[in-house]
């Protein structure tokens, strides 16, 4: 089976989409891809052994003085519907059909993966061009997506591309039951019926082998904090840890790992906490930051406040992947189901007490293995393959013959 594969971001980029996506592509068994790709640079083809030709197309940089100026009066609008890459779309767009005819290969099935979601645009153009099956692949929800910001239009435009793609493709992939739930709640039951869930996988062969440490238990958060994800919620926890349980606290660091902005460094620094036992460190390269929670004592998940969240974060499946322990600040949903599932434990971040007591029960259950000799944080084998990247790839590839059966009847 040879799959069309777009999606603007890919590796060597290190977001997570491009890491996500390229991983699914890689362990994609018995199929080859034609790969469609923004950026610039080398293309993944020593990642990705499967890739047969690769259609890279760089973002516009240049626009003209006229349609800039226009540009910022539609720019709330256009940046946001769906993501501000309608030239590239178009530059796509009129590559592609004569990169196409020029393969010594077809296409059995197209798949689209977003965010950004013009990458969905771009495989309805083409699956209405050549009438190929089609997997529309969800990293993210798209209308429902309560930090995607935008007035009434931004929400009302993004709502109906949105309708378009899911009522052309053959099978639509959600990365967590719950955002399919969410989404589902706006179709009929034929079009629910398309709906698959496949979540991300972590890539074994990655982690190097975990050492013993000593000294002060690390606990670290590996991850950028950007809008109403901050590290707030943990810094008022430890606080109160420092103040409620100082013994525990004094055998602890405390590590985040990431970018974060300027205001939130600020704000940071004005909440006091005993010295020694909160540090940040810049962003790291993606290989790094793998080996940085194999060699930490538990890993903390910090997700923004919210009634609930329908998100799985691709860190929380590195960090599966780790095999070591994981506390979750987060609301209730796909998160905290999962590292239930796996034996961890959560608190909700507008809950700072919640926090502060069921770090302090962690930690102490920390220190006790280490005390012994053991560690923490090793799963039940055959719920952690779950989440393997084999096994992941297995479960799109089986969306993907399924789109092709269903338009061959």
């Amino acid at each position: 089976m040879n799959v069309l594969a777009i999606c603007h971001d890919i590796e060597p980029l290190e977001s997570p989409q491009a890491i996500q996506i390229g991983r699914h592509l890689a362990h994609l068994e018995d199929c080859g891809i034609l790969l469609v790709s923004g950026g610039a640079g080398a293309g993944p083809a020593a990642a990705i052994g499967g890739l047969l030709h690769h259609l890279r197309v760089g973002d516009p940089a240049t626009t003209p003085r006229l349609a800039q100026r226009i540009g910022r009066l539609a720019l709330p609008v256009y940046a946001k519907t769906p993501d501000g890459l309608g030239r590239w779309r178009a530059a796509v767009l009129g590559q592609i059909d004569g990169w196409l005819a020029g393969l010594p290969v077809k296409p059995d099935v197209i798949a689209s993966f977003g965010e950004p979601m013009s990458d969905h645009l771009i495989a309805l153009e083409v699956k209405q061009r050549t009438g190929l099956p089609w997997l529309a692949h969800f990293s993210d929800p798209w209308s429902d997506n309560p930090f995607r910001r935008g007035g009434p239009l931004t929400r009302h435009l993004n709502a109906r591309l949105e309708r378009q793609v899911v009522a052309a493709a053959d099978v639509v992939v959600f990365t967590s039951e719950e955002t399919a739930e969410l989404v589902g709640r706006r179709y009929d039951g034929p079009t629910r019926a398309k709906f698959h869930v496949v979540g991300h996988g972590f890539d074994a062969t990655l982690y190097p082998a975990p050492g013993r440490r000593e000294g002060k238990l690390l606990v670290r958060h590996i991850g950028s904090f950007y809008g109403n994800r901050t590290p707030f919620p943990l810094v008022r926890a430890l606080q109160r840890l420092a103040l409620s349980r100082p013994d525990l606290a004094g055998q602890v660091r405390v590590e985040l790992v990431g970018s974060m902005p300027e205001r939130m460094i600020s704000t940071l620094r004005a909440m006091p906490l005993p010295p020694g036992l909160l540090t940040t460190v810049g962003p790291v390269a993606y290989g790094v930051s793998l080996a940085r929670m194999v060699q930490s004592d538990l890993l903390l998940l910090i997700d923004a406040p919210a009634k609930t969240s329908v998100f799985l974060a691709s860190k929380l499946i590195d960090y599966i992947g780790s095999g070591r322990p994981i506390f979750a600040i987060t609301p209730p949903g796909t998160a905290q189901r999962v590292v239930r599932l796996l034996g961890g434990t959560s608190a909700e971040p507008n809950n700072p007490d919640a926090i502060a007591n069921e770090l302090a029960r962690v930690i102490e259950a920390c220190l006790h293995q280490r005390a012994l000799a053991e560690g923490m944080g090793a799963y039940d084998s055959d719920l952690q393959r779950q989440f393997a990247a084999p096994a992941v790839a297995a479960r799109l590839r089986d969306c993907l013959t399924q789109a092709v059966a269903q338009r061959s009847t």
